[in-house]
């Protein structure tokens, strides 16, 4: 009801720590929407995983891919009124990430406790079927 209320049909958020993508349909008139949130560009978001990952809105019929530097694929998706909105995965090279982050961050600091964990092993307790809902 409230993305009736507010006039959407997808709310597509960044950055909130975990991914999230979840088709709903509203009982009563049976129109659907999507939630999708990307988790973190910059670090790992699902269990024993070192790629990032964004929220990709597309035409439906756009192909599944970016011909680009992320070199990443389509984790999750669905579609909605002719969209398609995509957990994109962003690879990058995880070594030099996390040289650079320890050299802003070493052991010790309040980053380092909060986030390399996350970086060397992702996110133990999530992986992609706790993100993509349907």
């Amino acid at each position: 009801e409230m993305c009736e209320e507010a006039g959407v049909e997808i709310v597509a958020c960044t950055h909130t720590c975990l991914p999230y993508g979840q088709k709903f349909t509203n009982p009563k008139t049976s129109k659907e929407y999507l939630i999708f949130n990307s988790g973190s560009a910059g670090m790992s978001n699902f269990s024993n995983a070192t790629s990032g990952l964004i929220t990709r809105i597309t035409p439906e019929s756009s192909p599944s891919y970016l011909p680009n530097s992320f070199g990443g694929r389509a984790v999750y998706s669905s579609n909605v009124g002719g969209v398609r909105v995509e957990g994109f995965e962003v690879v990058f090279d995880d070594g030099k990430w996390r040289d650079e982050f320890l050299m802003q961050w070493p052991e010790g600091t309040a980053a380092y406790d909060s986030y390399w964990g996350r970086i060397t092993g992702g996110v133990e307790y999530w992986d992609v079927g706790q993100a993509a809902r349907e």
